[in-house]
């Protein structure tokens, strides 16, 4: 059996959602005025049950628990860089090398999406994470990137390359001074 409303609203953008929703509350309130004016007869009362019904259900449906874009989006300005396409992982943080508990792996997969892998307390996370580039007025780097790890704050960092580009280097503020991490191009994350 085919639903053709739901299909409908499964292909709708999250930037109709509102329009969406108001022309539904608006649909169920003209309901519900012609109903007490007694437009629509008495013995509609089972469909208007379930027209509310479906009106509940169908806005349910559109919610989501993740995005189509990365958070706002990039800017005019922005870009992806081919040169970040790959798994990273770190090895290095302020000059100190990065033992095994404290190391993490960030992929990109080169469309503004990627994957950051991570150990706490000794368990194997991982987590979405957006990400656009753009051209920067730092004197570490003339690139910045624009990192969202799930549904955290965005973090802006200068990032650069060494050795032929099989280390990537990102370093942004904080209030406690800068911080530097260094990662090296591998294969895959272990796990």
């Amino acid at each position: 059996m085919s639903f053709p409303i739901l299909e409908a609203v499964e292909n709708v953008s999250s930037a109709h959602f509102p329009r969406l929703i108001n022309q539904t509350v608006r649909l169920t309130v003209f309901i519900y005025e012609n109903h007490q004016k007694g437009i629509i007869m008495k013995k509609t009362r089972p469909s208007l049950l379930a027209i509310l019904l479906a009106t509940v259900f169908c806005c349910s449906m559109l919610t989501s628990c993740d995005s189509d874009d990365p958070w706002d989006g990039p800017g005019p300005n922005a870009f992806y860089d081919d040169r970040l396409q790959g798994m990273w992982e770190l090895y290095q943080a302020n000059g100190h090398d990065v033992g095994p508990a404290d190391t993490n792996y960030l992929y990109f997969n080169g469309d503004g999406r990627g994957t950051y892998y991570y150990l706490q307390n000794n368990r194997e996370y991982t987590e979405p994470l957006s990400y656009f580039c753009q051209e920067s007025l730092s004197p570490s780097s003339n690139y910045q990137i624009n990192l969202r790890y799930g549904n955290d704050a965005p973090v802006t960092m200068s990032y650069w390359f060494t050795d032929q580009g099989y280390r990537l280097w990102l370093s942004w503020l904080t209030d406690s001074g800068t911080i530097t991490y260094c990662y090296r191009a591998t294969r895959n994350a272990p796990w």
